[in-house]
């Protein structure tokens, strides 16, 4: 709901000056905040060579071709199960 209330009055203030300044703002900001999820969430699931082996060829994946994370994450879920057991 509040993305959705955000993303609302963002459009609506499309006219506004300011609205480029806190773009360029908030960009290092969300990076950063992802970063640190990602890092949070690789220290926890990220703990064999197994578990190496799939976060770089998901890695490679993400950098060479466009493809939706979301089909990576199911098929990391997939593997991980028939591999690992968990």
């Amino acid at each position: 709901m509040l993305t959705y209330a955000c993303g609302k009055l963002w459009d609506r203030l499309e006219g506004w000056p300011w609205r480029e300044s806190i773009r360029r703002g908030l960009a290092p900001v969300s990076i950063g905040l992802m970063l640190a999820g990602t890092i949070t969430i690789a220290k926890l699931a990220i703990d064999d060579p197994r578990t190496v082996a799939m976060a770089g060829a998901v890695t490679a994946v993400l950098l060479w071709r466009s493809v939706s994370p979301a089909w990576l994450i199911v098929g990391c879920a997939v593997l991980g199960a028939a591999l690992l057991g968990r």
